[in-house]
């Protein structure tokens, strides 16, 4: 190689480095400290659970990338604590549940699934609050029961679901296969079931797993924008109506119970709100069927209102 080739070259060499640390340098900007140690260090060292607020909803998003969000002790023992934290937040109404690295889960970290350590249902019961899923890359075994005991999931176009815990001879939980019957009906929910196949996220929507479709990419921030808008909402009522109708329609085998269960809940507050509420409507907010100006959140855009 002659002298004029060889400066060439590490002319070259010298300018990708500083392509890169200008661009590690531009992430830096706008990503919180935990997510830039996430780009220099191991799952061991960054968090296992990212949490931002934006107004008034909470994103919580699942932060083991190298083992595509894969549920060990450590980071289920972390999620169930942040969302008991969203549930007990005044300022919070909605949470986003999200995975980072291009995945949002997928299932129980098979690595540490021991017949001296077996892992537990993740999800026993329902937040009291609604959590929206974006789901990108793959929601299976764990990670698909996961994302539908959240209430709505909006998806990316490329997404795969499925239950593929059934490879591996794992159960699924009772509350997870009253879930996933209710969310699609029972053909469809004994298909998954059973055969443990993947599901595109096409075929998802068509079932009535996914309520939303989103660009591959997309589907984040898709999730807040939708969480952003049932803030608008009296929450105690939203509530109320929640709490009742997944009691009745999944977690009770009596409608009688699920009535008491509401009325010992969420329905006292939602009734000591209605007064106000009323008054607001008689003032004009609402009539006509508009949904502008219900509850206007700091700082939100006009479009959002």
């Amino acid at each position: 190689m002659n002298r004029s080739a060889k400066y060439i070259l590490k002319r070259f060499s010298q300018n990708k480095n500083n392509l890169c640390q200008s661009s590690h340098a531009g992430k830096a900007a706008f990503h919180n400290s935990s997510l830039c140690r996430q780009e220099v260090s191991s799952d061991s060292v960054a968090p296992l659970v990212l949490v931002e607020q934006y107004n008034a909803v909470t994103l919580i998003g699942l932060n083991r990338p190298s083992k595509r969000n894969a549920l060990d002790t450590n980071l289920i023992s972390c999620l169930r604590e942040e969302l008991k934290k969203f549930a007990s937040n005044p300022l919070s109404s909605v949470a986003v549940l999200y995975g980072t690295g291009g995945n949002f889960c997928a299932g129980l970290d098979l690595d540490e699934l021991t017949l001296d350590k077996p892992s537990l249902p993740l999800v026993d019961e329902f937040c009291c609050k609604p959590v929206i899923a974006s789901v990108n890359g793959y929601a299976v075994g764990e990670g698909f029961d996961l994302a539908m005991a959240c209430d709505v999931r909006v998806t990316d176009n490329q997404a795969i679901l499925g239950s593929f815990n059934r490879r591996f001879g794992i159960p699924i939980s009772v509350p997870a296969l009253r879930r996933l019957s209710a969310s699609c009906g029972m053909s469809f929910a004994l298909d998954i079931i059973l055969s443990g196949r993947p599901i595109k996220a096409e075929e998802a929507y068509q079932m009535g797993l996914v309520q939303q479709l989103s660009p591959c990419g997309a589907s984040k921030g898709n999730a807040l924008t939708y969480a952003q808008s049932l803030t608008k909402y009296p929450q105690e009522a939203l509530r109320a109506d929640r709490a009742a109708f997944l009691h009745a329609l999944v977690l009770s085998d009596d409608i009688q119970y699920a009535t008491e269960s509401e009325i010992s809940s969420m329905l006292p507050k939602a009734l000591e709100k209605m007064q106000y509420e009323s008054r607001r409507f008689s003032e004009g907010v609402g009539k006509h069927g508009t949904f502008k100006n219900l509850t206007v959140q700091p700082g939100w855009p006009e479009w959002m209102k």
